[in-house]
């Protein structure tokens, strides 16, 4: 079952297969499909990263937070956007600064005893758990394996349904403080 289930979307997933060396072109379809169709609503913001001006830094991060019982903006997941080229150590990288982000995250609001990641190379991604004792993130699907391109699923394809239980899961647990 694709996650591919409208015209825009459909538009912004071949933009980022003609534009495979642009992250830019990913991050768009990664936010429209958050923020539009698995995190609508108004307890939900997804959010990108602006790099700061002149930095030479390339636009690559999203947030999503939501609304918690405290009535504050929790982050429930850190996606990292990477080109679709990325070779074994592209990917070794992001899972390694996205549980990075996780960390620093859990350390700033020690009453939180996990959040998630996401880590796409253009229109494949995986999602993720990490907690805070965890020596590495906790994948919510395919093999435990970490650094493993293969397990990482295509958006448009029949094993994006995958995809669409991560989400689930995350919304039906959210961390809590």
């Amino acid at each position: 079952m694709s996650l591919i289930t409208d015209v825009t979307l459909m538009g912004l997933w071949e933009k980022a297969q003609m534009q495979s060396s642009s992250e830019r072109a990913s991050v768009r379809l990664w936010t429209q499909l958050w923020a539009k169709h698995l995190f609508s609503g108004k307890d939900w913001v997804v959010s990108q990263e602006r790099p700061p001006e002149g930095s030479g830094r390339r636009l690559g991060d999203i947030t999503i937070e939501y609304l918690g019982e405290d009535k504050g903006l929790t982050v429930l997941a850190f996606h990292k956007v990477k080109p679709p080229y990325a070779g074994p150590q592209d990917v070794e990288e992001a899972e390694g600064q996205a549980f990075d982000a996780c960390m620093r995250y859990l350390g700033e609001h020690p009453a939180l005893q996990y959040v998630y990641a996401f880590i796409s190379f253009g229109t494949k991604v995986r999602g993720w758990r990490c907690a805070r004792d965890d020596h590495h993130l906790f994948p919510l699907f395919g093999s435990k394996a970490l650094a493993e391109r293969t397990q990482y699923v295509e958006v448009h394809s029949s094993e994006a349904q995958l995809i669409k239980q991560a989400v689930q899961m995350m919304r039906a647990l959210p961390p809590t403080l």
